[in-house]
């Protein structure tokens, strides 16, 4: 067996949502590294870095985006309870990371990002650093003075500046860890610099190739029935780039959207719920329904038709007595 070296990756979203998932991710990880460090000029853009958070949150209900999400990728490994090829421990640990970051998310009231206008000192610094060269000392005295103070006292503002974030960004790393598991890796072959895989229409949503050799540029492009991938290289980047001319070995995953949990129909109303096996109670939309024979419900003498989610609607607000999804 041998170790071989990933140089680089890449992965390529195959839908809005979860772009702006990877873009908010990113940013997260560059304000990280950089507040981290100790010169003022790495605080600078770390600062910047913050306002894109802000900018991006802002453009879409990023939050209800997120909880949405957990939401029901928590529904579908709920369904998974009683599988015995399931690793039952794991499963649970997994399902109470999901209520660990939940609920801090969804309790989290007003605006992301409304510290940030209440803040004067972050509103000016905020519309001079949009402005290319608009921080120097004579334009926002108070801005250069911040970023003379110590690193301590830089890096302490910084982290207080992306706190109320916290919550966000637990949750978003927990949605993306699970959808980046949801794929297999594969060996693959671009011949001549080409790669075409029929995707037979499935809902795949993310497409991560790792590559093998250095200074090898993936255009990638795919619906819900082709993935295209074409190889490039440019040694120079004053040059053109061009199709690499021999056989490119690299893996590929393609990670697909968890399957949703079952709907089916209470079996007094015939009401569209979500099917929770944890509880026999589970599948009643509410306490007007289950006066029925529970033992008989238990035997399995009442079926419960599954339904197709195309003609699916959540359940109703107002039936929450034991349609409850979350605790």
């Amino acid at each position: 067996k041998y170790i071989v070296t990933i140089l680089l990756s890449y992965e390529y979203p195959l839908n809005e949502r979860l772009r702006t998932l990877l873009r908010l991710e990113a940013l997260f990880s560059r304000f990280a590294y950089l507040q981290a460090q100790l010169q003022p000029i790495e605080h600078h853009f770390a600062l910047q870095t913050f306002f894109d958070i802000i900018e991006v949150c802002n453009r879409s209900d990023v939050r209800g985006e997120i909880l949405k999400e957990l939401e029901r990728q928590r529904q579908t490994l709920l369904s998974m309870s009683e599988n015995p090829n399931i690793n039952q421990d794991r499963l649970r640990q997994t399902l109470l990371q999901f209520d660990e970051v939940y609920a801090p998310l969804h309790q989290q009231k007003g605006k992301l990002g409304q510290h940030a206008i209440d803040n004067e000192w972050l509103v000016n610094a905020k519309s001079r650093i949009l402005i290319p060269g608009g921080t120097c000392d004579f334009d926002l005295p108070p801005y250069h003075a911040w970023l003379h103070h110590s690193s301590d006292r830089r890096r302490s503002d910084l982290s207080s500046f992306l706190q109320p974030f916290e919550h966000v960004q637990q949750a978003l790393k927990l949605v993306l860890k699970l959808l980046r598991q949801t794929g297999a890796v594969m060996q693959e072959v671009a011949q001549d610099g080409l790669y075409e895989r029929n995707l037979a229409g499935r809902a795949y949503h993310l497409v991560h190739v790792d590559l093998k050799e250095g200074n090898i540029i993936p255009e990638i492009s795919a619906n819900k029935y082709v993935l295209r991938i074409r190889f490039m290289t440019q040694p120079d980047i004053r040059e053109k780039p061009q199709v690499v001319n021999f056989p490119l070995h690299f893996e590929l995953k393609l990670c697909i959207r968890m399957p949703n949990p079952p709907i089916v129909k209470c079996p007094t109303c015939q009401k569209k719920v979500i099917w929770q096996p944890q509880s026999l109670f589970r599948p009643f939309c509410s306490e007007r329904c289950k006066n029925i024979d529970l033992a008989a419900w238990a035997s399995g003498d009442y079926t419960i038709p599954v339904v197709e989610m195309d003609d699916v609607s959540m359940p109703d607000e107002d039936d929450r007595a034991l349609d409850q999804r979350w605790h």
